[in-house]
C-alpha cells in the first residue's frame, strides 16, 4: 500500500549481493514522483525500466518485475498494465542465488514508508495469464516454483 507521496526514493525490495564478477544487483523503487522503477546494476552500467503513470496514494498496488536472460531485457508491469522493458546489453550473470531485502535498500538503514505484502520470487518468467491469476488470487494463485 502506498500511503503518501515519498519525500525520497523508497526501496520496496533489493538484492544484497555485491557487484562483482558480472553479478546483477536488482532494486524495485518508488520514485519521489510516485512512479515505480525496476533497476538493474552491472559492474560498469546501470539500467532501469519505469512503469508509465504514478501510483495512487492510500491504495494497494501490484508490481511484477523480471529479467529475461534469453532476450536480455528487464521488464516491469504495475497493476496488470502493459509491461515496460529495457534492453541489457551483454546480459547479467544470475548463476549464483542472491539474497533479498524487503522494505529497505540492501545493506543500508534506508527504510521504506510503504506497506509491502505478499512478496514472491519465481525461478522462471511468469506468462501474462499467470501474472493475471497471481494478481487476482494472491498467495492462493500460483504454485510457488
Amino acid at each position: 500500500r502506498y500511503p503518501s507521496a515519498p519525500v525520497a526514493r523508497q526501496t520496496i525490495m533489493s538484492s544484497v549481493a555485491g557487484i562483482g564478477a558480472g553479478l546483477g544487483v536488482f532494486e524495485l523503487d518508488i520514485e519521489t514522483s510516485g512512479a515505480i522503477t525496476f533497476y538493474v546494476n552491472k559492474p560498469t552500467t546501470g539500467f532501469s525500466s519505469r512503469a508509465s503513470g504514478v501510483l495512487s496514494t492510500n491504495t494497494w498496488h501490484y508490481a511484477v518485475a523480471w529479467y529475461d536472460p534469453s532476450l536480455e531485457l528487464i521488464w516491469l508491469a504495475v497493476d496488470g498494465g502493459a509491461a515496460a522493458s529495457t534492453s541489457i546489453a551483454g546480459g547479467i550473470n544470475t548463476a549464483n542465488p542472491q539474497s533479498w531485502t524487503v522494505g529497505s535498500r540492501a545493506g543500508l538503514a534506508q527504510f521504506a514508508t510503504v506497506d509491502v505484502d505478499e512478496c514472491k520470487f519465481y525461478k522462471r518468467i511468469l506468462s501474462a495469464s499467470e501474472q493475471s491469476l497471481d494478481l487476482s488470487n494472491g498467495l492462493a494463485g500460483l504454485e510457488l516454483s
